[in-house]
């Protein structure tokens, strides 16, 4: 029976971690410790130690967004370190997942169901013989049972966006209010982005967190990350242009001399020069401030990565700093023009 595991079957692959449906061919090593999964998208093969393996059910898959129903699958379900350590001999070549300590899933799609059948019988007669022992003593569970069912990954219903202004929303850039599901399997779980998540980079990588967290159908995850890029990036221009516009304002040459000789009258062209450069320091500073904030602290912004809008208010936001440095030094010139006029016409 275990000779099924050896031979490579071809197969389709997805997991909670690769939402995407992959053509892939599965087989267990000759000493039957290690399930390898070879996708033809990726260049290393995705590894499973068997003596990690908690949970080995045939089901039939039912995606809702899709014409597919009742697929024949094998799930398996393991925790993160079921993925062997790079530096170890059995880790081969094999990628080793993340995790952050969240258990996976992975489901294989067979062909029909006496091809899954056979290999979810030839598994389960290899657990029984190779379970581990877990840090407490006991062994890993293995899952007996061998009953269809249907697994549905829940389809976002609806969608509660918190502005950053909201008090609701406490120290996130964005909250967003997720309903899944319907009727009596409606529930909602809350996806937030933190200020320092507003790369395109961090921001994927959160949202993708969220799908696999909530078994969110993988058909949402483009979608509803597009939706959250276009709120951030909404929410950053909210939060910094007011600001920075003030800045502006604030650092106009006469603007601020004119306060200044409100206020004290024995003005000298000293005080003057020193007044221009305390304005353009501030420009300067805000100009190198604009990259940082408006690409999330890469320091560059572009728009692939940042969006049309971000790169268009951070450009149109360093072009006024230029023009702003220029007025204030041709105001300046002009005015230290009358004062040598005043000087030699008394």
């Amino acid at each position: 029976m275990l000779e099924v595991l050896r031979r490579p079957t071809g197969c389709y692959f997805r997991s909670t971690r690769h939402l995407t449906k992959e053509r892939a061919i599965v087989s267990v090593d000759n000493k039957m410790q290690v399930l390898t999964i070879a996708s033809e998208k990726r260049g290393d093969p995705i590894k499973i130690v068997i003596s990690k393996i908690s949970r080995l059910q045939a089901q039939l898959y039912t995606d809702l967004h899709a014409e597919e129903a009742g697929l024949p699958v094998l799930v398996i379900g393991h925790p993160p370190s079921a993925f062997p350590d790079p530096s170890s001999p059995m880790a081969g070549g094999g990628s080793p997942g993340s995790g952050h300590g969240r258990p996976a899933l992975t489901l294989l799609e067979f062909r029909d169901e006496r091809e899954r059948d056979n290999w979810e019988s030839a598994l389960r007669s290899l657990l029984e013989s190779v379970a581990s022992p877990t840090a407490s003593g006991h062994y890993h569970p293995v899952s007996l049972d061998k009953a269809a069912e249907r697994v549905v990954l829940q389809p976002i219903t609806s969608l509660q966006y918190l502005p950053a202004n909201d008090p609701r929303a406490g120290p996130n850039l964005v909250q967003l209010e997720v309903g899944l599901g319907s009727d009596q399997q409606y529930r909602t779980a809350v996806l937030t982005i933190q200020p320092h998540e507003t790369s395109g980079t961090k921001c994927k990588r959160r949202v993708v967190e969220f799908v696999e967290e909530n078994g969110v159908n993988e058909n949402e995850l483009v979608p509803l990350y597009r939706y959250v890029r276009m709120l951030v990036q909404r929410a950053m221009v909210e939060r910094e242009t007011p600001r920075m516009l003030q800045t502006l304002r604030e650092n106009s040459f006469m603007r601020r001399r004119q306060e200044r000789e409100a206020q004290d009258r024995t003005f000298t062209i000293r005080d003057d020069r020193q007044l221009l450069r305390y304005c353009n320091a501030n420009l300067d500073r805000l100009k190198a401030e604009i990259p940082i904030i408006f690409s999330g602290g890469a320091g560059r912004i572009n728009v692939d990565e940042h969006g049309v809008i971000n790169t268009c208010i951070a450009e149109s936001m360093l072009r006024s700093i230029k023009m702003k440095k220029a007025l204030n030094e041709r105001q300046f010139r002009v005015l230290m023009a009358v004062n040598r006029t005043n000087i030699s016409h008394p």
